[in-house]
């Protein structure tokens, strides 16, 4: 608190100083210019510095002006002042945070030097937890903060957005062992500037468990939220703009003391999803990007409408309004991607057919087709001629062939058993009948399938086309015992 108070009675008398040598200037310049010298004095004489607190790997903020195309900072940084906090920025968040707001309090106050002056803090990434804890802190002690008029803030890729900020899509949950969750973003008393990429996932979040929307928001860390993604973004309106997601909102709210204080949000619309950007990043490395860009144009505007559905607000209209994450899709939400995929379906066909014709065809003949082809030139080439070599006879070698005496063994052949003859007994149909039915004694008279039996009984059907009954027979005993490899059963 002394340090504070200390400052503050510099900062005083700084601009004691400044109003008296502006009262001496605008008396002289009254004369001439009347009464509106001295607000004109100053205003030359105001200064607005930039304060930069770069991200994850960024110690030395070097980095910050280049976000946003310049339109914060001009590049290279000449005027206005550009003062970088130099912290750790390492993944140890909770204490480099801590490192960090102690450096950015004294940069806040050593620019503030007489009436007139403005600083804006700017935070990327990791830089955001030091500027958020610091509007925190000087909300937390008007009487020695800044004013409204004096500080402005601008968070980059910041995890304290209200609808897709981490920090707001968990505000119970430790998202990271190494820093405490610090909730969504809390209103101050200073004008804020919320900058983020769609599906940056620090900053645009799922808020439903929809797992292309959970993969895509992982590789956005690699496609959507390093330095890179946000170098090239031009917030401003007209030609030129970086195209956004919906419009950019402004959200006001009033402080006790009755100052109007103005949070804009805007979201920045990603192009090409990350879910294929690895895709698309091979195919490059690979030169095939001309080929391989119509099949993933093909289907990006469906995988879009599936993502989009893991979202609560593709249109940035309440960005303010801090939604925690949940595990149940909204049924309003699955009902209106299934009325939006036809339309992507479309889209996606449109897509591939302008980039295969855009591809034109191959330079290269078709291997099934030389007809056209250019003859080739070629310069005649001469075989020399080898001399013929002599053909030697090859002799003839006559090898004796031993012959083997094999030994002859007189094996005496045994008599053949001779057994007596059984007497033949006469059997009557008597005795027949004892060793089967009679009916086995009668011979069966050839059937042909269609003819009626001489019992009147109804035609047979037809199953071999007019063959007997007893071919047909033996043809399906036949097919059975191939497939089975078992003999028929006796009496087939």
């Amino acid at each position: 608190m002394a340090k504070h108070r200390t400052q503050r009675q510099q900062r005083a008398r700084k601009a004691m100083l400044a109003s008296a040598a502006t009262a001496g200037m605008a008396g002289a310049l009254a004369i001439v210019q009347g009464t509106n010298a001295v607000d004109m004095l100053v205003q030359l004489t105001a200064t607005q510095t930039y304060i930069g607190i770069g991200g994850q790997g960024n110690p030395t903020s070097d980095r910050v002006p280049d976000k946003l195309n310049g339109t914060l900072v001009p590049h290279p940084v000449t005027t206005p002042p550009y003062v970088p906090i130099l912290y750790p920025a390492s993944l140890e968040l909770g204490k480099s945070r801590d490192v960090g707001v102690p450096l950015l309090d004294d940069a806040i106050n050593n620019s503030l030097n007489g009436p007139g002056d403005k600083v804006s803090v700017i935070g990327y990434s990791e830089g955001t937890l030091v500027a958020e804890a610091e509007r925190r802190k000087l909300e937390a002690d008007p009487s020695q903060a800044p004013t409204h008029d004096e500080l402005t803030f601008t968070q980059v890729a910041s995890p304290f957005a209200g609808n897709g900020g981490l920090f707001a899509r968990f505000p119970q949950v430790p998202t990271f062992i190494i820093v405490d969750n610090m909730g969504p973003g809390q209103p101050t008393r200073y004008d804020t500037h919320y900058y983020v990429n769609e599906y940056d996932p620090y900053g645009d979040f799922p808020a439903y468990f929809n797992p292309l929307a959970l993969a895509n928001s992982a590789l956005a860390v690699e496609y959507a939220h390093p330095d890179q993604y946000y170098d090239d973004k031009n917030p401003t309106v007209g030609p030129g703009a970086s195209p956004q997601l919906g419009e950019t909102r402004t959200v006001q709210h009033t402080e006790a003391d009755g100052t109007v204080v103005t949070d804009t949000y805007t979201v920045f619309y990603t192009d090409e999803l990350p879910l294929l950007a690895p895709i698309r990043q091979a195919a490059d490395a690979a030169s095939l990007g001309a080929y391989v860009e119509p099949g993933l144009d093909l289907v990006e505007p469906s995988l879009r409408v599936l993502i989009d559905m893991g979202y609560t607000d593709r249109t940035n209209a309440n960005p303010a309004e801090p939604t925690p994450f949940k595990l149940i899709t909204p049924p309003a939400n699955i009902i209106g991607a299934a009325q939006a995929l036809p339309a992507a379906i479309q889209l996606g066909i449109a897509d591939a057919k302008a980039d295969t014709q855009a591809i034109g065809p191959l330079n290269t003949p078709s291997p099934l087709n030389r007809s056209n082809a250019p003859a080739a030139t070629s310069l005649p080439v001469t075989t020399p001629k080898l001399p013929a070599l002599p053909t030697l006879d090859k002799p003839k070698v006559d090898v004796p062939k031993p012959e083997l005496d094999k030994p002859k063994v007189d094996v005496p052949k045994p008599d053949a058993m001779k057994l007596p003859k059984l007497p033949v007994l006469a059997r009557s149909n008597a005795q027949r009948s004892t060793f089967g039915p009679l009916s086995n004694l009668v011979p069966k008279p050839t059937v042909v399938a269609g003819d009626a039996p001489a019992s009147g009984k109804p035609a047979l059907p037809s199953f071999g086309g007019g063959k007997p009954a007893g071919v047909l027979h033996d043809v399906v005993g036949g097919l059975a015992k191939g497939l089975t490899d078992h003999p028929p059963a006796s009496g087939e």
